[in-house]
């Protein structure tokens, strides 16, 4: 769970939260939705500049999953997402599971068993969904 000490940090632009900044001695320490840092702690604008500047746009990439029932990582998407959580769904071909196979994990990110593909694309699966 993202700790309650952690406050929402949001664009100017449009309110929307971009990560969470917390305050370390006199400066504020940025993190991304998923809890991970964002850079050394800074003062408070500079810090939520940088989630500001980061977006969300990591949120829609291909990510690497660490799963129990395959011998190597698997391709996922994030779902869903809160400050317990994140649901991310199967997206990898080789997977002997279906497509959109849901997992849930726990958050700040610790870099273990969930982590940015190294290729940066987006999903498979839900490009081939057809628009209605």
């Amino acid at each position: 769970m993202i700790p309650d000490s952690w406050f929402p940090a949001t664009r100017p632009d449009d309110g929307e939260t971009v990560g969470y900044l917390d305050m370390v001695g006199e400066e504020f320490q940025p993190y991304d939705l998923l809890g991970r840092p964002h850079g050394e702690p800074a003062e408070y604008t500079e810090a939520e500049e940088r989630l500001a500047e980061l977006g969300l746009s990591y949120l829609a990439r291909r990510w690497s999953f660490e799963v129990q029932d395959h011998p190597e990582p698997i391709a996922v998407v994030i779902s869903e997402l809160n400050r317990d959580a994140v649901v991310v769904l199967s997206d990898d071909a080789d997977y002997h599971r279906d497509f959109g196979t849901p997992f849930s994990v726990p958050l700040p990110l610790d870099g273990s068993v969930l982590w940015e593909n190294p290729d940066g694309s987006g999903p498979r699966f839900t490009q081939s969904v057809p628009n209605r």
